[in-house]
């Protein structure tokens, strides 16, 4: 089977690659029963969760390309690390 599939997807057929991958598979029954069984399998997040700061609560620094490119040439000396070379 997984070499029709890659054949299939060689031949840019997604759909067919699919339908061999998955075969006879129907979507679930949208009732209480799936419903259950998702939730089980995929527990809600717990209320006291804590996210990480967005992006927005952070300033951005800016370099100018004359900046880059002094500190560039005043290290080429080092590595990465800092260490002479």
């Amino acid at each position: 089977m997984k070499r029709l599939v890659n054949k299939k997807l060689s031949d840019f057929n997604i759909k067919g690659a699919l339908q061999t991958s998955f075969g006879n598979s129907s979507f679930a029954n949208p009732n209480e029963e799936s419903l259950n069984i998702l939730q089980q399998k995929h527990p809600q997040a717990p209320d006291d969760l804590k996210l990480p700061p967005s992006p927005d609560a952070h300033t951005s620094i800016c370099f100018s390309t004359a900046q880059i490119r002094a500190v560039m040439v005043q290290g080429q000396d080092q590595t990465a690390y800092g260490h002479n070379i």
